[in-house]
């Protein structure tokens, strides 16, 4: 897909009074590539669901459920299919934290500070520098934007 280059967002406070921030986010993205997707999150939802990462495209999809791959249907199919919907099959089927907050997994974390570590320690590159790291938050930062704002929002990663 490429790149996010635009958002057009909402957010809301829906269901949680007593807070100070929204509970509800929903934005639209524009992708270098001419795709489009969808960010949807959400605190307002009962009684709350694991995340969820769904790509689908002309070409097939891949949906993803906490770290476990619930769909992976490709056209044509490639030999690796196989292996990748075994290795990655129903195996966490954990909330994550979308109904309790405590069960909220720090594994994903912990990986990649692991990684930082081990790529100081050989004088390597880790797998997840800080330039990736700002496009996920110039995203981020271009969906409050938007919303606050309520135009379409240009993304500066």
């Amino acid at each position: 897909m490429g790149p996010a280059t635009h958002v057009t967002a909402f957010t809301d406070r829906l269901a949680h009074e007593r807070i100070e921030v929204e509970d509800t986010a929903v934005a639209c993205l524009r992708f270098a590539s001419g795709a489009l997707g969808v960010i949807q999150a959400a605190t307002s939802v009962h009684p709350g669901y694991p995340k969820t990462i769904a790509v689908h495209g002309d070409r097939g999809s891949a949906v993803v459920e906490q770290d476990d791959v619930l769909r992976w249907d490709f056209n044509p199919p490639t030999p690796e299919d196989e292996e990748i919907k075994q290795r990655f099959a129903q195996k966490v089927g954990a909330s994550g934290g979308s109904s309790d907050p405590a069960a909220i997994s720090h594994v994903g974390h912990a990986k990649q500070l692991g990684d930082f570590v081990a790529a100081i320690r050989a004088n390597r590159a880790p797998l997840v520098d800080g330039r990736e790291g700002r496009k996920a938050v110039a995203t981020i930062c271009a969906i409050y934007e938007s919303a606050r704002t309520g135009k379409t929002v240009e993304v500066n990663a």
